[in-house]
């Protein structure tokens, strides 16, 4: 994760995205799901930047849903904040 930060960071969003993919595997198979969470909100906020907007709103619903189910208040606060955001870029009349 702490790699795919340094990525998001210095703007290398392709970096970041695939740093990300690969901590998900890692903590999935470690069944650290909880950590999980802030890797699909990072994800979306790199595809917001790379204007992928389907595959960031599937990772926003992603981080939505663990954040509700881990009961994650800043995480789902976050993860609700990025939907609105790609929410306005995919669609500006319906924001």
């Amino acid at each position: 994760m702490n790699k795919g930060l340094i990525h998001y960071r210095k703007t290398a969003y392709e970096a970041s995205k695939a740093s990300f993919e690969r901590a998900i595997k890692v903590l999935e198979a470690a069944n650290a799901s909880y950590y999980i969470v802030d890797c699909h909100i990072y994800l979306a906020r790199n595809l917001l930047a790379l204007d992928r907007l389907d595959e960031a709103m599937t990772n926003a619903k992603l981080s939505l849903e663990m954040a509700a189910e881990f009961k994650m208040k800043s995480s789902l606060f976050e993860s609700e904040m990025i939907s609105a955001f790609i929410q306005a870029r995919s669609d500006p009349e319906k924001a």
